[in-house]
């Protein structure tokens, strides 16, 4: 069996630095900007100053299932909470608070309460561990978290799209709630 050879930091600024030559004379080839602007300054664009990697608040987390009223379960679904706004009018915008495992499980509790395809939503009551399985993260485990539907004293009314772009009235008579657990 072959060994495996690391790469080290030094093959890595040689391969870098090859790769800068490579798009200089490709540059220079195909005649980039012959004649640069008034003020623009002829230089060399130096991608050694580039790094990347995974960030420290990540803008999209995922989770997944993983025990479901005690039991274990192998494919709990996958929940993608956004930093952003998807919908409605703050389309694009940032949330005030970051993505939380919270927001997963509020998610997570709806979706198991449409599957039960129960007439009362109050009857619907669940306990659920989450796991989180954004790339790069430590797949913690989150919970175990206990959900169930409260229903609300005055209904809301929202004007929403439908499926077909059409707007429609909505009355929400139940909101989901989820809280840690009592062990």
């Amino acid at each position: 069996m072959p060994s495996r050879k690391t790469y080290s930091e030094a093959q890595f600024k040689r391969d870098l630095a090859q790769l800068n030559k490579l798009i200089s004379s490709f540059k220079k080839q195909s005649g980039g900007n012959p004649t640069p602007t008034k003020g623009a300054s002829d230089k060399q664009e130096d991608f050694t100053l580039l790094y990347g990697g995974a960030r420290e608040t990540p803008d999209v987390r995922n989770f997944t299932v993983v025990e479901l009223n005690g039991q274990k379960i192998k494919n709990g679904g996958r929940y993608k909470i956004s930093n952003l706004y998807t919908r409605g009018k703050r389309k694009g915008q940032r949330r005030k608070n970051l993505p939380t495992p919270g927001d997963a499980a509020s998610k997570a509790l709806s979706k198991f309460c449409r599957d039960m395809k129960s007439k009362n939503k109050t009857k619907c009551r669940v306990t659920f561990t989450l796991q989180e399985v954004t790339r790069g993260s430590s797949r913690k485990l989150y919970g175990p978290y206990y959900g169930y539907y409260r229903k609300l004293k005055k209904p809301v009314k929202m004007r929403v799209k439908d499926a077909k772009g059409k707007m429609v009235t909505r009355i929400f008579r139940y909101r989901p709630m989820v809280e840690l657990a009592k062990k």
